[in-house]
């Protein structure tokens, strides 16, 4: 299965999962995005993304506000 194709597989069955729990629960939208939020957070944080800076940004924003500390 080619790389689209397991993107809309995976959007469909996201959207069926929700859907379900919508007709048949008693949770809002609200309570339904926070699952979602919340899950999102923890992909990024579990899954290889790095929230890091790098060292060049920390430079460049220190330079910054060095710069700005004369205005």
């Amino acid at each position: 299965m080619k790389n689209h194709e397991q993107i809309d597989a995976f959007t469909i069955a996201v959207d069926k999962v929700i859907m379900r729990y919508i007709a048949e629960f008693d949770i809002g939208v609200h309570a339904i995005v926070g699952v979602l939020e919340e899950k999102k957070i923890d992909l990024l944080l579990n899954y290889g993304v790095d929230f890091l800076a790098d060292d060049e940004l920390d430079d460049e924003i220190n330079e910054e506000e060095d710069d700005n500390d004369f205005l």
